[in-house]
Parts: structure tokens; sequence; C-alpha cells
């Protein structure tokens, strides 16, 4: 995740779209180009791009993905999209204060009102970049919500996302990167386990990702536990 480093270094474009852009990489939904044309016609009635129901379309030969605007029923979803536009909205304000900070005719008393305003939407920003997170109570929960979105943890990323997560001993990166491994295996995900409460366990554990992800990629973990329910 993006930081600022010198609250007075006036923020770029890039620095704000790759801010926001972050902020929303769980709810992209991947597939193939024509996947993604498959799936939109659920969201949309009349014009995929202009009626509302898209909010943003990455065509890709390799890895295409789009992110859909919530539905009238996702009411946790609409919140959080509501957040990342006020954090968008508060980034360029905080950009608007560091350049006029950045003038050189300031009296000390209007440079110490800058100032004073730069460290409230700062730490404004940051709060409310925390409470859009996700909250996970462990590494499992983590390793499967981001196989059921697409997205990869590698030896090489893992410890980043460990302790972006909260996770910030020097084995939890190894040991996000083993969970995501176990459970990239449909056979693990799907297969029964030793005891009965071992199963429940591991139904409990696919419902809490459930609930944080979005509708397209919930149906897909939905099934998986229909089939772990037919063991028990």
């Amino acid at each position: 995740m993006r930081e600022i480093d010198d609250k007075f270094e006036v923020l770029t474009y890039e620095f704000i779209s790759e801010f926001i852009d972050e902020l929303y990489k769980p709810y992209r939904v991947y597939g193939s180009v024509e996947e993604i044309k498959s799936i939109i016609p659920k969201y949309v009635y009349d014009n995929e791009f202009y009626n509302g129901q898209v909010k943003y379309i990455f065509w890709n030969d390799d890895k295409s993905y789009a992110i859909f605007n919530p539905e009238l029923k996702e009411k946790e979803k609409q919140k959080k999209f509501r957040r990342i536009e006020s954090l968008r909205t508060k980034l360029l304000n905080l950009r608007k204060e560091q350049l006029k900070h950045s003038r050189k005719n300031l009296t000390e008393d209007e440079a110490k009102l800058i100032e004073d305003k730069i460290d409230v939407l700062i730490n404004d920003i940051f709060k409310k970049r925390k409470s859009i997170g996700h909250k996970f109570s462990s590494m499992k929960e983590i390793a499967l919500f981001f196989i059921f979105n697409g997205h990869q943890i590698t030896r090489k990323n893992s410890k980043q996302i460990a302790f972006d997560f909260g996770y910030t001993s020097k084995e939890s990166g190894e040991k996000l990167y083993q969970h995501f491994s176990f459970y990239s295996s449909r056979a693990n995900r799907r297969g029964n386990e030793e005891t009965r409460r071992k199963l429940i366990n591991k139904i409990n554990l696919f419902q809490k990702v459930s609930e944080k992800l979005t509708l397209i990629n919930k149906e897909k973990i939905e099934e998986e536990i229909k089939l772990l329910r037919n063991h028990l």
C-alpha cells in the first residue's frame, strides 16, 4: 500500500490513482475477455458502460478484470465504495494544500494554518483507509480471500501482504504462502476432513471468507461450501 513519506511533498496524480486503485483491488473480478463479457449481462440491462452498473473494465489478452458497482442489496459494498471515493476527494484536497504550502511568499501564520490542515487531512486519510480494509481472523482467511478474488500470493510478495494485515513475525510471509499454496488446490479445498468437527470448522472458515467477497466471487465459494456440506 502506498504511503505518504513527506507530508509537504506535493502528491502526484499518479500517486493518488495508485492509492485508490489499491483500495478497489479486492473488488476486481478477473477472467478472460469472454468470461468477463459473459458475466456482464447479470449486472446490466441496456449498456454495459453507461448505465452505472460497471465501474471499470480492463481488457487484456492475458488477464482482464472488471469492477462492478454495488447492487441495492450490497449495503456493505456501498459503504466501502463511498469511503473510497471520499478518500479520493481528501487526497485531492491534500494536494491543493501542499501546493499552497509550496508558495514562497507565505507568512508564518499562513504556513502554520496550512500545515495544520495538512496534518488533519493526513490523519483522516489513514484512519479512513484503515476502516475500508477487510478484517481477517486468520491467515487461512486471507489466503482464501486472495484465491477467490483471483489474486496471487508468491514467496516474493507474501511477507508484505502478511505485514499489511498485521502479521509481522519473520515467518508470517512463508506461512501465508503455504496456506495459499495449499488452498490453491481444488482437491484440498473441496476434500473431506478427518473428523466431523474439522469439517464444520472448514465450512465456517469458508463462510467467513464468503461474507467478504463480491457477489460474483461469492457464488464461486458458495458452490464449494455446498460441496463441503455434502460430506456431513
